[in-house]
């Protein structure tokens, strides 16, 4: 028997005068799970969040909390913690009192708990201090500290690294994975940092346009993209225009391609498709056997663990293949600007959609 969600949003649709920010979201989040909103700006992530929240009521739809509907709940009435990008902490209180302000409990116990939470989240020595004294990253562990303090059901995280420099980011996302899975809580991280969403989600929920174009664990997102949408935005791809000659099998300018028949829309053969592959997955060095076609290298990026190669090749018209090689592999073949190779594109790798019209 398949636990009940611990939040379930149905048919959510939100609305701002004439603009639908939120176009019929339903979604199911486990107990314990780690979900990432992933999407650009605009698409609706934060404000489905914000919808979660409360704090921006649903024009339409239901939220459910376990068994409750907290739809028309307050904020204060749906159990979570958040966490904002702009942290959101007190100046004028001491980290202790703002780590403390959602807490009823008595001196003890107050400061018992503001001390662990302190200790989880790696500043044991911070409590007397104040916001201004803080880095940023500090600052945002003290958020997350304060917003874990009432030991809620759910923790809501909207874009909480993305004012942070690079190095700090890296730290954070790996603290917070952590937390995740020593206290369990169920987490929902708002984003629109791909590396974040994969490297931190049990399953990622894609949106664009108000509406969910994917769910799915951050593996299967990657590279089994539902929607050319989520090719382009997960991940680096290339897309090149083709047709589709009969099940399993796409011409790409002069060139017949096998590819997977579990990858295929129901398209006719002979309607126009959009075949798409990763630059990881184009191979070099074990080139050979169907859909190994020659071309030449017109540029050659160095970006530091591989090189990104530009390929011409040939019969493929006017389109370009992006390829990325390891460094080894550019040192072994002696590969530069000029060199002509051949390439295979693994039929289990590509992924077909109808063309847009």
């Amino acid at each position: 028997m398949t636990a009940a969600p611990h939040l379930r949003l149905e048919s959510i649709v939100k609305t701002f005068g004439t603009f639908t920010a939120l176009k019929g979201v339903s979604l199911d989040i486990r107990r314990g799970e780690f979900i990432c909103f992933l999407g650009p700006s605009g698409c609706g992530k934060t404000t489905l969040l914000r919808v979660i929240a409360g704090l921006d009521p649903q024009s339409g739809g239901t939220v459910w909390l376990g068994d409750r509907d907290v739809s028309r709940l307050p904020p204060s009435a749906r159990d979570y913690g958040i966490v904002f990008q702009s942290y959101a902490l007190f100046p004028n209180l001491t980290v202790h009192r703002n780590v403390a302000y959602g807490l009823k409990l008595g001196r003890a116990a107050e400061r018992e708990r503001v001390n662990e939470l302190l200790a989880l989240v790696g500043l044991p020595d911070a409590g007397p201090k104040y916001p201004a004294q803080l880095s940023g990253g500090q600052q945002q562990r003290v958020a997350l500290a304060r917003a874990l303090a009432p030991s809620p059901g759910l923790l809501l995280l909207d874009e909480p690294l993305s004012a942070l420099d690079a190095r700090v980011r890296l730290h954070l996302r790996r603290q917070i994975r952590e937390l995740h899975r020593r206290l369990g809580i169920t987490t929902i991280m708002v984003t629109h940092d791909q590396e974040e969403a994969l490297t931190m989600a049990d399953r990622i929920v894609v949106m664009n346009n108000g509406v969910i174009e994917q769910v799915g664990a951050p593996d299967e997102v990657y590279r089994r993209p539902a929607s050319p949408f989520v090719a382009d935005f997960v991940g680096a791809m290339n897309f090149l225009p083709g047709v589709l000659e009969a099940p399993g099998r796409v011409r790409l300018g002069e060139h017949n391609f096998e590819c997977g028949g579990d990858h295929l829309s129901a398209a006719a053969p002979g309607a126009a498709v959009t075949v798409c592959l990763r630059p990881e997955d184009v191979q070099v060095r074990a080139a050979g056997g169907a859909n190994t076609i020659d071309a030449v290298i017109e540029s050659l990026e160095f970006l530091g663990p591989f090189h990104r190669a530009r390929l011409a090749a040939d019969g493929l018209g006017d389109s370009r293949v992006t390829a990325d090689l390891s460094a080894n592999l550019v040192r072994d073949l002696s590969l530069e600007s000029g060199c002509r190779l051949a390439v295979t594109l693994p039929r289990e790798r590509l992924r077909v959609f109808e063309a847009a019209r």
